[in-house]
């Protein structure tokens, strides 16, 4: 078994890091989205940072996941449990723009592997600002 070297220490070779950019960029060009990929309209942003879910009356966060991108219009999320469809309240707490919270509909929820789930949602309303 290969020896890991100590954090920090560790060196990629020009040539292995031609490699690796040249594999990347096959696995990149030869990806097509599965048929029932989701494709909106809206122009996204990578933004990955934790988010908390509400249902209803929640007075405390029900669920924690993570926002993997966003847009004016709505948020992508990655979780562990299934969603149903329908209202949810979604918690941004950034250190930098502080805590936001959208009413959200979750359009779509799809397995990920054994316990991943990977979700939708469209901003209804921001609750607080």
């Amino acid at each position: 078994m290969n020896k890991l070297p100590e954090v920090g220490a560790a060196q990629v070779s020009h040539r292995n890091e031609e490699r690796m950019r040249s594999a990347v960029d096959r696995l990149l060009g030869s990806y097509e989205p599965p048929p029932d990929a989701e494709l909106r309209g809206a122009e996204r942003s990578s933004f990955f940072a934790p988010v908390s879910l509400l249902f209803d009356d929640d007075v405390f966060p029900r669920y924690s996941a993570f926002a993997h991108d966003i847009s004016r219009s709505g948020i992508g999320l990655l979780h562990v449990m299934p969603l149903q469809l329908g209202e949810v309240i979604v918690a941004i707490c950034h250190p930098r723009s502080g805590p936001l919270s959208f009413r959200t509909q979750i359009t779509y929820c799809k397995a990920y592997g054994e316990v991943w789930y990977k979700s939708g949602g469209r901003f209804l309303e921001l609750i607080e600002a």
